[in-house]
């Protein structure tokens, strides 16, 4: 067996090697109870170094597919019969907060892998003009060369035109986020997923709750997508607007200056004075700018200042506070991705999608009722 490993496509290594033997598992190259090649034989098979060998073995050991036995190696612990239903393409482009795209990205793998769907992963690299650079877009053709069955690419507005030319060119199904895919395409799933507006039923009640009378948004710009001005204003709340991209106006600025924009905005808003009754951030890293900004200057949460922000599952551990916020899922929306494409795959039709929404979730800043006296 030859297995092909590709030191220029931005994909691990461990990662490569991991999905070559899972799909020669699936599609029965080694049948159940049979060894797979020793360490050093994958090493010489590979070119590649014991470490990565290890690795690749011990992601099948916790998938099940093989087990370990001293003397005699690594022994495909799942039938053959259980061959892989599909082959799936994850194309990211690089949008978006990295650490979603992560989450969404291993918990893709881990739903498909569930369901006997093989997924492949590809990242791309563009220019500043928001070009794919040529030896990116070189890999994703051969990628695309394989026949995926269907590719599920991760992408902004500004990327998504160049990708769904290089994807109609190939005639292959393909779910990418920002426009319809048309013809025999599956429908849109990504649509769903980006439009980000939530019910803030919730959060809303609980600033009537707790007599907020003015509200201080801090966003990077006017069009960040968790705006709840409409919300608090038709309550009778008042909303001060801070931007923080009027310190920086292009959109293209890394996430430590992200980070240092929203540190400064809070610095220089409290040097006008008091704060209103609550700061609600627009999202997850100008979060983690202001909340140290506010604890150096003294500022006391909740009892000074109430605080609302955003960001996902996990996230919340760099903050140190269980803080309320509006929260999105991205394992549950893979999940929800990978039972849509099995779904077509057996049945050639797609289904409507049931996106998680993002939610507001209580925390120390808006105690739950009924807790702790609160």
């Amino acid at each position: 067996m030859k297995i092909s490993i590709d030191r220029d496509c931005g994909k691990t290594l461990t990662d490569q090697l991991t999905d070559a033997l899972r799909s020669a598992i699936y599609s029965g190259k080694w049948k159940c109870g049979e060894c797979l090649p020793t360490r050093e034989e994958l090493m010489a098979m590979c070119g590649v170094s014991r470490n990565v060998v290890q690795s690749a073995v011990r992601s099948l050991v916790s998938e099940g597919l093989v087990v370990t036995r001293p003397r005699l190696g690594c022994i495909v612990a799942r039938p053959s019969r259980r061959p892989i239903r599909g082959v799936v393409l994850h194309v990211d482009t690089g949008c978006g907060i990295p650490y979603w795209n992560a989450l969404f990205s291993d918990s893709l793998r881990r739903a498909l892998s569930a369901e006997r769907i093989d997924c492949r992963n590809v990242g791309l690299s563009y220019d500043g003009n928001d070009r794919m650079r040529s030896f990116d877009r070189d890999r994703l053709e051969r990628e695309l060369s394989q026949r995926p069955d269907m590719v599920l690419a991760v992408s902004s507005l500004s990327r998504t035109a160049e990708l769904q030319r290089l994807l109609d060119a190939h005639d292959t199904p393909y779910m990418v986020s920002g426009r319809p895919a048309p013809g025999r395409h599956p429908q849109m799933l990504w649509a769903c997923a980006n439009d980000v507006r939530v019910r803030m039923d919730g959060f809303v009640a609980d600033c009537i709750r707790a007599r907020v009378r003015s509200v201080t948004w801090l966003a990077y710009s006017g069009k960040s997508g968790f705006d709840p001005r409409a919300e608090l204003e038709k309550a009778g709340i008042a909303v001060e607007t801070v931007l923080a991209n009027r310190k920086a106006p292009s959109c293209d600025v890394g996430l430590g200056q992200y980070v240092e924009l929203a540190r400064d905005c809070m610095l220089e808003r409290l040097e006008k004075g008091r704060l209103c009754d609550l700061l609600f951030v627009a999202d997850d890293y100008l979060a983690m700018g202001a909340v140290p900004a506010l604890l150096e200057r003294g500022v006391r949460i909740p009892d000074d200042v109430k605080l609302v922000t955003q960001y996902n599952k996990g996230f919340g551990l760099a903050l140190s506070k269980s803080i309320a916020r509006i929260e999105v899922d991205p394992e549950g929306f893979a999940a929800e991705c990978a039972r849509c494409i099995a779904e077509w795959l057996k049945t050639d039709r797609f289904p409507d999608p049931d996106v998680p929404a993002p939610v507001y979730v209580r925390g120390e800043t808006f105690p739950v009722p009924g807790a702790d006296g609160g």
